[in-house]
């Protein structure tokens, strides 16, 4: 091969390398992160209260950071049911914005005039904080949600509504020790 054709393909390449990476990058297209329908602390939630189609269950949490069912007095929760619940009401995300200035019509269709599921959240600062799930979508989905005091409404998914609603449905009360009996005394033979 010839001397001048390696040089002018080594410099070549150089080039094609040299474009390829100082060329500036573009960054791939952001994808839109669906709506948070609100965020609270959890920490500071220190009263849960659920009410489900007339049924009313509420959660206090003592200063140990201790769950328990009504009152700071009643009985502890359930750990294992527990476990992950003030997380999950402090800041559940939206499929999607379906109105921000709700008529009293659209929150007639949707339930929300008069919610069958409603979850009040309680902080150590004294203040409150309401959220109202409405009428399933027709393809049983999503509900649709909205904050006390806000035209907007949104779609929140079924299984955080199911999990929501199985506190008051099913109170996570922790479960009764199967009792035990003593070992049975085997016989001694007689000699």
């Amino acid at each position: 091969m010839n001397f001048r054709l390696t040089i002018v393909l080594v410099v070549a390449l150089g080039v094609v390398l040299g474009l390829l990476f100082l060329r500036p990058k573009t960054a791939p297209p952001a994808t839109p992160q669906p709506p948070i329908i609100y965020t609270v602390d959890e920490q500071a939630m220190n009263y849960i209260e659920v009410q489900l189609e007339g049924k009313r269950e509420s959660f206090s949490k003592d200063k140990e950071g201790r769950w328990h069912i009504g009152s700071l007095t009643g009985m502890a929760v359930d750990p294992q049911r527990w476990g992950g619940i003030p997380f999950l009401l402090s800041g559940p995300r939206s499929k999607r914005v379906i109105t921000d200035s709700a008529s009293a019509a659209d929150l007639q269709a949707y339930r929300l005039d008069n919610p069958p599921l409603v979850v009040i959240m309680g902080f150590e600062t004294g203040d409150r904080f309401e959220v109202r799930l409405g009428a399933k979508t027709p393809d049983q989905g999503s509900y649709y949600a909205q904050n006390k005091g806000f035209t907007t409404v949104y779609l929140i998914d079924e299984s955080w509504g199911g999990v929501v609603s199985r506190l008051a449905a099913q109170v996570p009360i922790p479960p009764t020790p199967t009792p035990t009996l003593p070992p049975l005394e085997t016989p001694t033979p007689r000699t």
